[in-house]
């Protein structure tokens, strides 16, 4: 049933609009508003779409923060996909287990789809917390645990094809192993997916892949499983970054793997030798150069061709994905934004909130030197420093 947005005031402005927390960045607004939520906002021409934690997503006017519509889709902090995501007409939100797409200008509902079923056998449908979806103009590419893609029509939500990863020699007669796919990326005719599957039972041991899809069919056109680590173990959390000749897969363990566009072998390999810490957070990529966390609480500036080192830098441990600019490189670990040169990698500004206990629960977007954040109590820009 499609639900109707609940459209918020649009006369005055409730946002304030003093100088940054601690000075370091100008301040343009703070809308209040529930943000516990993990959705990356993101932005479609002068409109900023923010999730919220009461399961809300609201669009807000990129000058002012005020809303220009608000549509709960969800129950209280469930809205939890790594980010938002706009394609066609539509911004897409997803809960811990469907996606939900509401039309862009008036935030009416769409349609809702929920993934094929995990591989639990528990009639569940597959859980896209926290994976990384994207769109083109016409279709949703969803990753979910299962391991599934499904390539979804915008407008319908009928599904133009699914691809399961299915069962490995590793897996039992009598069960496939839990498995699940965290994000895609679209090149040319390829769709790229990372995906980890568990070895046994308990989540003892877990493999990873990356997979290449026909854009337009969902065929499996190859696999690479990638090296496990000294644990003897590998998984995924992030998604595939596309560069010209490499597809880059960042591990939960500290590695991250080049891995040839075509042939889909390891073309170099990078971790950190005072690697301690899980990298959960997407990295991220301008040109050719990949931004990453490197589980150390530094931060590493890579060559995406080779892997060489460009530069690195003290920063914190990333809770969420890190986002880079033309000019900088911004990375959270909730209480702290840490703005990073993206030359030379020397910190530009540290934003530290100023109330006890509030945190910045997305990563950021941007819209040319504006920068959006969400905060445990308000929807958040500033001007990049």
């Amino acid at each position: 049933m499609l639900g109707l947005p609940s459209v918020l005031a649009l006369g005055g402005s409730r946002c304030r609009t003093p100088a940054g927390p601690d000075g370091t960045v100008r301040e343009v607004w703070l809308a209040p508003q529930s943000g516990r939520t993990r959705s990356r906002p993101v932005v479609a021409g002068d409109v900023v779409f923010f999730a919220d934690g009461d399961g809300a997503i609201v669009a807000r006017d990129v000058a002012t923060g005020n809303a220009r519509w608000s549509t709960k889709v969800a129950t209280p902090g469930t809205i939890e996909g790594a980010e938002l995501v706009t394609g066609g007409d539509v911004v897409l939100a997803q809960s811990i287990r469907e996606t939900i797409a509401l039309r862009r200008s008036d935030g009416v509902e769409r349609w809702r789809y929920s993934a094929p079923l995990d591989t639990t056998y528990d009639g569940n449908p597959g859980v896209v917390q926290a994976t990384h979806a994207v769109a083109d103009a016409t279709t949703a590419y969803i990753p979910a645990w299962g391991a599934s893609v499904s390539a979804v029509d915008l407008t319908t939500a009928s599904p133009r094809w699914k691809w399961h990863f299915g069962r490995v020699s590793s897996d039992t007669a009598a069960n496939v192993f839990r498995s699940g796919a965290t994000g895609v990326a679209i090149a040319g005719d390829t769709v790229f997916a990372a995906v980890w599957h568990d070895r046994d039972v308990s989540s003892g041991g877990r493999d990873a892949f990356l997979v290449a899809l026909d854009r337009q069919n969902g065929r499996e056109l190859s696999r690479v499983a990638l090296p496990r680590g000294t644990n003897g173990s590998v998984s995924v959390s992030a998604a595939p970054l596309v560069f010209t000749d490499v597809v880059v897969v960042a591990t939960v363990y500290g590695y991250v793997y080049g891995v040839n566009r075509t042939s889909l072998e390891i073309a170099w390999t990078f971790r950190s030798a005072q690697f301690v810490f899980a990298t959960l957070s997407q990295p991220a990529a301008m040109g050719d150069v990949l931004y990453i966390d490197g589980g150390d609480e530094r931060l590493y500036a890579l060559d995406a061709h080779n892997g060489a080192v460009l530069w690195t830098v003290a920063s914190v441990g990333a809770f969420r994905d890190l986002f880079a600019t033309s000019r900088r490189v911004y990375v959270t670990n909730g209480h702290s934004l840490l703005v990073h040169d993206r030359a030379d990698g020397h910190n530009v500004a540290t934003v530290t909130l100023p109330v006890d206990g509030e945190i910045m629960t997305t990563a950021a977007a941007a819209r040319g030197d504006q920068i959006f954040i969400t905060r445990s109590f308000g929807a958040w820009s500033f001007r990049e420093p």
